[in-house]
């Protein structure tokens, strides 16, 4: 979770009831999943277990991550085949970046190229790009959330009308809702490979 409800209340100088706080975690849920998925990537690393298919290759993109546990090749079973060590049969690259997203296997190691299938990897590891959520993440979170609190109050006034004969329609403008936003994600956006 990218904020907290006391960063909330104190970015838009309220108390919030206590008859709201379990909506204000969903909606941190919400708006922090979003940027994830925005953004492709997880911004606080986390403990997890990925599988990946492999394609007989040196080398592999993977998710964004700061260490790893363990990597292993799996047989057509599941199985394990065989466990590698890092910095002896694998690499992690970018070499000089805190965030990898690349298995690199040693050319001239015992196993110099990946397996040939589906769900051939299995890494253990830290996934994520920080061990803390960036500042400017962590505010966008904020800020989003706080839209959303002024949106179910009715603070926000950005409603236009039409009326066609008896027939009326309000709606609400969120065209440039996350305008202000996507300026600052558009900065963490990673492609998609």
């Amino acid at each position: 979770m990218y904020t907290t409800e006391e960063k909330i209340e104190a970015y838009l100088q309220i108390n919030i009831d206590d008859s709201i706080s379990a909506d204000i975690d969903t909606w941190i849920g919400w708006v922090s999943k979003y940027i994830d998925r925005y953004c492709n990537t997880t911004f606080i690393s986390a403990d997890a277990t990925k599988y990946y298919d492999t394609d007989g290759k040196s080398r592999i993109f993977i998710d964004d991550c700061t260490s790893i546990t363990s990597l292993e090749f799996l047989d057509k079973d599941g199985g394990n085949y065989a466990t590698l060590t890092e910095n002896t049969d694998f690499w992690l690259y970018p070499l000089n970046e805190t965030t990898k997203n690349e298995v690199r296997l040693d050319p001239y190691g015992r196993h110099s190229n990946f397996l040939i299938g589906s769900k051939r990897l299995k890494i253990v590891g830290k996934f994520g790009v920080e061990t803390t959520c960036p500042a400017d993440i962590e505010m966008v979170a904020t800020q989003m959330v706080g839209d959303i609190i002024k949106q179910s109050s009715g603070e926000a006034k950005s409603k236009n009308s039409e009326t066609l004969g008896e027939y009326a329609v309000t709606y609400q403008d969120v065209s440039n809702f996350l305008t202000p936003y996507k300026n600052i994600l558009d900065l963490y956006r990673a492609p998609v490979l």
